[in-house]
Parts: C-alpha cells; sequence; structure tokens
C-alpha cells in the first residue's frame, strides 16, 4: 500500500490520540517531535534507474525496496554501462518512464 505524506500525517494523528486515550497524562504533554520512518519507494517497488526526465545531465539509480542490497551489483553494472559507454540494457518496466 502506498503511503503519501497526507496518510502518514493522519495515521500518526491517529496515533497519538489512541496513546492518549491509554495513558491520560500524555493529554497534557507536548509532541517533541513526528517522525514516520517511511522509506520512499514507488508503488510497484521496483527499481528506478536510467536518464532523469528532466535533467537529461542527470541519472537515477533508485529502488529495489527491501532487494535493494541482493541488486545493488547489477544496478551499477547497467548504470556504469549506460554512464560510462552509453550502452542502455536497463529493462524497460525500471526505466523512469515507467514509474510517471
Amino acid at each position: 500500500k502506498y503511503y503519501n505524506a497526507k496518510i502518514c500525517d493522519r495515521k500518526l494523528d491517529e496515533l497519538i490520540s489512541s496513546a492518549k486515550g491509554l495513558v491520560p497524562e500524555l493529554e497534557t504533554a507536548k509532541v517533541i517531535m513526528r517522525w514516520a520512518e517511511v522509506r520512499p519507494r514507488v508503488i510497484s517497488r521496483s527499481p528506478v534507474m536510467g536518464h532523469h526526465p528532466i535533467d537529461s545531465n542527470a541519472f537515477i539509480a533508485n529502488g529495489g525496496f527491501k532487494i535493494g542490497f541482493g541488486i545493488a551489483n547489477k544496478v551499477a553494472k547497467l548504470m556504469a554501462d549506460l554512464i560510462l559507454e552509453g550502452k542502455n540494457k536497463i529493462p524497460e518496466q525500471f526505466l523512469p518512464s515507467a514509474s510517471l
């Protein structure tokens, strides 16, 4: 399920309200910081890599969500081929255009 900032804020509000219901002393406590610890990702959880769609001098190598560490070497190879040699062997479903 994809979470945006408004959904995260609402869920944090619900959590704080629930905590105050369980511990009435929290009703007057000041919230010092809110942090959802949500990792950004594309809806498909697939990696996104290739030329940046707006800045042709920039590249994107992001994602993989929970498998990112395991595929890092392959992402690095594909990106190095693209950036250094101009060879684009990136699967179409991983290109930034597939996530727009």
